[in-house]
């Protein structure tokens, strides 16, 4: 299983849509979690402030040591289709190369194989989140 693991990593490394994918969470919770609140904290004029509160009510919520809760507040909007579309990307590119088949065969079943890209997976959207949050 570890060797599936490892061989998928492989995979994952040379693979750019990988990279995009998982470069792309990070820089989408940083722009609609915090850069969207910045612009509409611009935005609000005196009509808005009965529905979002003043400035300096609004500009709290926009220092660095609350990006953490805005993010973790929004990242299940933002932050999770990137991976589901990798991990079905993931699945599917072995059927589709045909390279599964090579490694049922010269291994001693599915499930190892399957546990092997699961955790490789898994190892990349753990970078990705820490990388998001750091």
């Amino acid at each position: 299983m570890l060797a599936s693991m490892r061989a998928e990593l492989l995979v994952l490394r040379k693979w750019p849509a990988a990279w995009g994918l998982l470069l792309v969470t990070p820089l989408l919770v940083l722009m609609f979690d915090y850069g969207a609140q910045f612009i509409s904290y611009l935005n609000l004029t005196p009509a808005d402030y009965t529905t979002y509160g003043n400035p300096t009510q609004a500009v709290g919520s926009l220092t660095p040591s609350q990006f953490n809760i805005i993010a973790v507040f929004h990242f299940t909007l933002s932050g999770s289709a990137p991976f589901m579309v990798l991990g079905a990307i993931m699945a599917g590119n072995d059927w589709g190369r045909g390279t599964i088949s090579t490694a049922l065969l010269q291994r001693p079943g599915r499930a190892r194989t399957v546990a092997g890209q699961g955790l490789a997976l898994a190892a990349a959207i753990t970078a990705s989140v820490l990388a998001t949050f750091a």
